[in-house]
């Protein structure tokens, strides 16, 4: 723990002095700190060429002069001469004019370095661009570096100062050490002086330390002394990978900041291996050694400008990608060739309920609706296959707390730098509100257009259903008009007429009791009702029907229900006619049982009636039992016409047994099995029912002595705007007297 604060605390100075004291130097001090900067360096490199008769391994003025030709030119340019002139860098410039006319062609290539770097068009400044690197190698240190070593060469070789078995080799060393003062010093300057290098070094100070350490140890004894490593590293490897792996380090994890500095560290343990003429720098050939040197520093120095602008600008654009990901005011997400989910954002997790956390361990497959799955993979497959660029389309979600909500999915496939893979975003925004609406209106609509067809059939059933009666009735009535008819005929004729008669306006009163009760317009009178006699009246009436088919009819009548009930007559047998009908209508043999039993309501002195049909008939599906009790939809419209009806009994039924504080239900049915039907209606047995009974027992007595009674003497106004009905009336009352 010690040993990794005390290093915490030396990079933090480190860096504390990089960004603060040698920043101000650079702002305010630039041409004087370039001139010191040149003069210096341009000394100490004086002596490897004092050492070694050749031009320095590296030339760092030339690429100080650039970074302050760059950052202020006007005042920097007189200075970068006068340091040139002042340094003296080459033994065989001993005459004052070719000293002034190399510091001058020094001064005229920095000031083309600087030149061209500015004209490079959106140059970064920080190194952080491949562009910009690419551009600075190619453009700035091919110009920049050349003139000097060509006019140095020729000055010299011209005054006699080199030899021309010499002259290439000077040459070539001369040109390849200002190519890397340049490649070098010009990045170190700049990033130094436009970076801010405590954001790139925060939370890595005790790693940077550690590569700086390795780093100045690997190039002492690759540059200074190389004896270590002879014993067990090859040759070839010794030259050329010894620094790669730390030159990948600081490029991919400090960016340009980590690479100049570890540069720095070459470039200064490279010169003074040859000011020293260590070991590989001594050798009988000592071009070719600096050669080879200086072009394998000039490969590190190329490859680790570009990985780390690569490294950063991959960064950045991370970075910029990740800021408007979570920025986006819309849910968004990134998910891999899988499915999984890469990255989302804020709004995405508020929408989902899930957080990025659980999102981080799931597949959009976790939160789609499991009807949605397969269509959303084979649209997925054709995405992720390229065969489209992006798509568009609608899904479910099942969100945390288990709602489920409609989405609008626009997504697109893009290879993201930060990843290797594949990846894909997409872009989602909530319709479950239009969506619920749009389906609504759908089933709406669809709802209406059943409801058009169902009465368009019922309408072309019904035409079909009242001219049939109302035929018959018109024929025989047309038949009766003939005067040879004999008594017995006119009577059969006549009753035919009068069943006809009974059944349509029946079949007129169930449309109009329906369209009543659908208007609110039916009104339930209550009245006392004898049930043992409603009962045997219905037995009565479908006996012969069933003794034909051989059906057996029967009712049973619990010993707790009670003779009298206080309820509507006319609508109970009416509710009971259609259901007990249909039993009848659908079964062809075996048997119809009606069974009657009393239910004791939650409320003090209000009681239920329980009447349960079973039949043997046909049977209704699941699917036909969701329609039965809608209007005009008949469970079994196939059937011939002598069994089909109008399709309103059930319907009709079953909403005036609602008005009756009751309801009728399908609760049991089965294909060629039969079904099962309970009628349950509110009825009334307590005293205050008891003496409302009595009441209406006397008021009917009355009434029906009433109508007994002759007109005889009475004279009656008969106000009647249809002829055939004042005709109508004047028989039936003259026929009371």
């Amino acid at each position: 723990m010690f040993l990794q604060s005390t290093a915490s605390r030396l990079a933090l100075a480190i860096t504390e002095f990089n960004s603060s004291w040698i920043l101000k130097l650079l702002t305010r001090l630039i041409p004087i700190f370039t001139f010191f900067a040149c003069y210096i360096t341009a000394i100490i490199s004086g002596r490897v060429t004092t050492a070694s008769g050749f031009a320095p391994v590296i030339w760092p003025p030339i690429g100080i002069a650039i970074a302050g030709l760059v950052l202020e030119t006007p005042k920097t340019l007189p200075l970068v001469f006068l340091a040139a002139a002042l340094g003296s860098y080459h033994p065989a410039a001993h005459s004052t004019w070719l000293t002034l006319l190399i510091a001058a062609c020094e001064a005229g290539s920095a000031f083309l370095g600087a030149r061209t770097l500015k004209q490079i068009k959106n140059f970064d400044w920080t190194f952080s661009n491949t562009r910009s690197v690419w551009n600075f190698v190619t453009r700035t240190v091919i110009s920049a570096s050349v003139i000097t070593p060509i006019i140095g060469t020729s000055s010299l070789y011209l005054a006699g100062s080199l030899h021309s078995e010499t002259i290439s080799q000077n040459f070539f060393t001369w040109w390849f050490g200002h190519a890397l003062g340049i490649l070098i010093f010009t990045p170190f300057v700049l990033i130094v002086a436009k970076d801010n290098i405590n954001s790139t070094l925060r939370g890595k100070n005790t790693e940077y330390l550690i590569l700086n350490l390795i780093g100045i140890i690997l190039c002492f004894y690759l540059f200074v002394d190389i004896q270590p490593f002879t014993n067990w590293m090859p040759q070839v490897f010794r030259r050329i990978y010894i620094l790669f792996p730390v030159t990948l380090w600081a490029a991919l994890r400090f960016g340009p900041v980590g690479i100049s500095f570890l540069l720095l560290e070459i470039a200064a343990m490279a010169t003074f291996g040859a000011s020293q003429l260590s070991v590989v720098f001594n050798s009988p050939n000592i071009p070719e050694t600096y050669n080879s040197a200086q072009i394998y520093m000039g490969f590190l120095a190329v490859t680790g400008l570009l990985v780390a602008a690569n490294s950063t600008q991959s960064r950045r654009n991370e970075l910029q990608f990740r800021s408007m990901f979570e920025m986006a005011g819309v849910p968004s997400t990134l998910v891999d060739t899988t499915g999984k989910f890469k990255l989302v954002n804020e709004k995405f997790c508020q929408m989902t309920g899930f957080s990025q956390v659980e999102l981080a361990t799931m597949t959009f497959s976790d939160i789609t609706h499991p009807e949605d799955i397969d269509d959303n993979m084979r649209i997925f497959q054709r995405l992720v296959s390229r065969k489209e660029r992006s798509v568009h389309f609608e899904k479910r979600y099942i969100i945390k707390n288990g709602d489920i909500i409609w989405v609008l999915v626009d997504a697109t496939l893009l290879n993201h730098h930060a990843h290797a893979e594949t990846t894909c975003i997409a872009i989602i925004q909530d319709i479950t509100a239009r969506k619920l609406a749009t389906l609504a209106s759908e089933n709406a609509q669809k709802n209406a257009e059943t409801a058009n067809l169902a009465k368009s059939e019922f309408l072309a059933f019904m035409s079909h259903e009242i001219r049939t009666p109302l035929g018959v009735i018109l024929g025989f009535a047309e038949l009766l008009k003939n005067d040879h008819l004999d008594q017995k005929l006119r009577f059969e004729f006549t009753n035919t007429i009068h069943r006809n008669a009974i059944e349509l306006g029946a079949l007129i009163d169930d449309v109009l009791d329906l369209s009543k009760v659908e208007a609110g317009r039916l009104d339930i009178t209550r009245d006392n009702v004898n049930l043992t006699e409603l009962m045997r009246d219905i037995q009565s009436t479908f006996s012969a029907s069933t003794k034909i088919k051989g059906v057996e009819l029967d009712v049973a009548i619990a010993q707790d229900v009670p003779q009298f009930i206080y309820s509507d007559h006319k609508r109970l047998r009416q509710i009971l006619m259609n259901i007990v009908g249909n039993a009848v209508k659908f079964t062809e043999h075996g048997r119809i049982f009606i069974h009657v039993n009393r239910e004791t309501g939650s409320k003090g002195g209000v009681d239920y009636l329980r009447f349960t049909i079973r039949d043997t008939g046909l049977g209704i599906s699941p699917r036909q039992a969701e329609k039965i009790f809608q209007p005009f939809i008949q469970s079994h419209a196939t059937l011939d016409k002598d069994t089909r009806g109008t399709g309103l009994g059930l319907v009709l039924s079953r909403r005036l047994a609602r008005l009756m504080g009751g309801d009728v239900m399908l609760t049991e049915s089965k294909l060629n099995v039969g079904s099962t039907f309970v009628v349950k209606i509110e009825c009334y047995t307590n005293n205050e029912s008891s003496q409302a009974i009595q009441s209406d027992k006397t008021i009917t007595k009355e009434d029906d002595a009433a109508a007994s009674s002759r007109l005889d003497g009475l004279r009656i106004l008969v106000a009647e705007d249809t002829p055939d009905q004042a005709l109508l009336i004047k028989f039936l009352l003259s026929d009371l007297g």
